[in-house]
């Protein structure tokens, strides 16, 4: 027994079971691949049946960045990421302002918006993308 698939303008219409198609002479038929499981609605070309109506894409939640991390994720990042020596480059610089430089030695937490980590950003050239990759990464690591 095989199973057909009786089209209608290459649309499947009905799916009949029989022992071969002479049985099904005078009607488009097309004989079901073992390893295909056509419904009614289902379109036929060459390439085999397809779903007309495929399920939409999954529904992708967006990452939401974390707002700021804790100064010991932020060195790890940064570590990790290879920035690290950099920033302590640009830390034990002169030109640097001291305020920058209290900001990296003293805070508990770096916040996503702050001046210290917007200036780090253009010291490293890194765009908006980027510090919110940094700033995923961090929240990710644990002491």
């Amino acid at each position: 027994m095989s199973t057909f698939a009786i089209l209608e303008n290459g649309v499947v219409v009905n799916l009949v079971v029989a022992d071969s198609a002479e049985v099904l002479q005078g009607l488009d038929a097309v004989q079901v691949p073992e390893n295909a499981i056509p419904l009614v609605g289902w379109v036929y070309s060459l390439t085999g049946f397809s779903d007309p109506n495929p399920p939409p894409p999954p529904v992708v939640e967006p990452v939401q960045v974390p707002q700021e991390v804790s100064a010991f994720q932020a060195l790890a990042a940064l570590h990790i990421s290879g920035k690290l020596a950099e920033v302590e480059a640009y830390m034990a610089h002169p030109d640097t302002p001291v305020v920058t430089k209290l900001a990296w030695q003293r805070a508990q937490v770096f916040r996503r918006n702050s001046p210290t980590v917007a200036a780090l950003a253009t010291m490293l050239g890194l765009n908006s993308t980027q510090i919110d990759d940094l700033f995923t990464l961090a929240s990710n690591i644990a002491a």
